[in-house]
């Protein structure tokens, strides 16, 4: 969802001498979509670069899944430090993302190996 910037309350005074009214209160409303992530180099540094910057910089501010109250509503407090804005738990993860992919990839070996341990 696009964010959208509303700019403010500008009053005229006496600025219609042919009306019959002495204030007149416009309220001035000027709308422009903002970029998701706004990319601060511009044009410089080549295409691929600023797509990993864009990649990284989406991934650390979306909400990510809550395993304890079951809500989107984990966001990224500092660097490899998450919280949940709902039940309040604080987790360690990646620096812009929840869990990073050799995260997971360990957590996946340990689940097998005590699948074969147990079975």
């Amino acid at each position: 969802m696009p964010r959208v910037h509303v700019f403010g309350f500008f009053s005229f005074w006496s600025c219609f001498d042919n009306v019959f009214l002495d204030h007149v209160s416009v309220i001035y409303v000027v709308k422009f979509l903002l970029p998701d992530v706004p990319l601060i180099p511009g044009t410089r540094y080549g295409a691929s670069l600023r797509k990993q910057i864009k990649k990284m910089e989406v991934s650390q501010h979306s909400k990510y899944f809550c395993e304890f109250c079951g809500k989107y509503a984990v966001k990224r407090k500092a660097v490899g430090i998450w919280g949940c804005k709902d039940c309040g738990k604080v987790k360690a993860g990646g620096a812009y993302t929840l869990n990073t992919a050799s995260a997971v990839t360990v957590r996946s070996t340990i689940r097998r190996l005590r699948e074969q341990t147990e079975s």
